[in-house]
């Protein structure tokens, strides 16, 4: 399925997820919300990064975990999604396993996959739909 353009609406109460979420870079985990309803509100939450590096892929930490959407949006880049993970042009290899559960990975549509554009995000659930783990792959041009 193809996504163009796209707004995710609601708040903490209609969106539902774990009491504790968390978020890692190419399978490295980075940090663990433990209280995501809180956090939601806080947009610094979605920038993350691992304590020792300054970049990762072609980002400057922190990492926006929504950058890569936002871009895709702005830039007017198709996006499909998946429950396939597959590997992201040009990314340094992954240092941990994928996010257990059921997952959803947002991707650019295969045609729109370059070194400077590629991305994996996954959206992993629990076996009542509650989102519990989030990880994103970035190309390395």
């Amino acid at each position: 399925m193809v996504v163009r353009g796209f707004e995710i609406l609601g708040d903490s109460r209609s969106f539902p997820h774990g009491e504790s979420v968390s978020m890692s870079l190419g399978g490295e985990p980075v940090v663990s919300v433990d209280d995501m309803a809180a956090a939601l509100s806080q947009r610094r939450i979605w920038q993350i990064c691992p304590a020792d590096r300054d970049v990762y892929g072609a980002s400057s930490c922190p990492v926006d975990l929504r950058g890569p959407i936002t871009s895709a949006v702005v830039n007017d880049t198709p996006l499909v999604y998946s429950a396939e993970y597959s590997e992201v042009t040009c990314a340094a290899t992954r240092t941990g396993p994928l996010p257990p559960g059921r997952r959803v990975v947002l991707r650019p549509s295969p045609d729109w996959r370059t070194c400077a554009s590629d991305f994996a995000l996954v959206l992993a659930a629990d076996d009542h739909g509650r989102l519990r783990e989030i990880d994103l792959t970035l190309s390395t041009p």
